[in-house]
């Protein structure tokens, strides 16, 4: 039997698959301002039409948090273990 192999070099893999913690923290920021942005859209459009849009675009964004606590469960997402603790307790 014959086991895939990655046609990248092993060094290069390692490099890809190094933890940093700058770009969780990025995604962090960027979900939390999005989905503050979308409940207050939602909650100013309360009573139109507008508000079915918005609605839709703050469940796509809570419903997304899971990608946060697929990451953050095993404690992949930041290089410390206690960052992903914090994440993962307040994003559930």
């Amino acid at each position: 039997m014959q086991w895939y192999r990655c046609p990248i070099e092993r060094q290069q893999l390692k490099e890809l698959m190094k933890r940093r913690d700058m770009p969780a923290l990025r995604d962090t920021a960027l979900w939390f301002i999005l989905i503050i942005t979308a409940g207050a859209i939602a909650y100013v459009s309360w009573g139109s039409w507008f508000a079915v849009p918005a609605f839709l675009v703050y469940g796509w964004l809570y419903g997304g948090n899971f990608i946060f606590c697929n990451r953050c469960g095993p404690c992949s997402a930041f290089i410390r273990t206690a960052k992903n603790a914090r994440h993962r307790n307040r994003s559930r």
